[in-house]
């Protein structure tokens, strides 16, 4: 099938199916690591000012939805979470995302130690980490962390998944894989990260597949 594409003089692009009774336009944002600014750390003041500057630009071309794939933030916490979602209401159109490594992803094995400190489930990991900051030592294997090429430490797959279900109380559905019909097309925003898949996400995206094969 060919889709009718127009594009105009702002820099946008509409699209759609050709017998659909309007064309419709998206802006695409991705990979602003955002942080709640601190005046220790000046760069983030500075992706702060920035990002608002996308906010304006955006908002002035008028778009129908926005999708943001990945890395809004610069590393998980609630005050983090609490900062993009105020971002987000900012957009003058709905935003549709999906997470990034960073946005449920641990930056400091403090953090991580406060993180899980709250949670029953997860004394084990703890009580690693206490021996780490004990032995003031390179994080072990066995501490289930490991540091990716940006220097994030990224936890445990249960730990990850924690985070993940804070993204989810915050933003409700928006947070989990879903999808949406506009124009003629059937758009799967689709979350998934380098410990796998979450449980019966394959499944559904098998699913999205075989129901909007057209």
């Amino acid at each position: 099938m060919s889709y009718k594409v127009e594009m105009h003089e702002n820099g946008t692009i509409q699209i759609g199916d050709p017998g659909a009774a309007e064309l419709f336009s998206f802006a695409h944002v991705t990979d602003s690591h955002l942080r709640v600014p601190r005046a220790d750390l000046p760069w983030t003041g500075e992706l702060a000012g920035k990002m608002l500057e996308v906010v304006d630009r955006v908002n002035a071309t008028e778009p129908d939805f926005i999708v943001f794939t990945g890395d809004m933030l610069d590393s998980y916490n609630p005050e983090n979470i609490a900062y993009i979602k105020g971002i987000f209401e900012r957009f003058e159109a709905p935003v549709h995302f999906v997470l990034g490594n960073h946005d449920p992803g641990i930056r400091s094995i403090d953090a991580l130690r406060n993180l899980v400190a709250v949670q029953e489930d997860f004394v084990e990991e703890r009580e690693r980490i206490k021996e780490v900051r004990r032995n003031n030592v390179d994080v072990p294997s066995e501490a289930r962390l490991r540091d990716d090429e940006n220097g994030m430490l990224q936890s445990s797959p249960r730990i990850t998944q924690y985070a993940r279900e804070q993204w989810a109380r915050a933003f409700g559905p928006a947070a989990h894989s879903h999808s949406l019909d506009v124009g003629g097309f059937h758009l799967v925003f689709f979350n998934f990260d380098r410990d796998g898949l979450a449980d019966g996400e394959m499944a559904w995206l098998e699913m999205e597949v075989s129901e909007n094969r057209e």
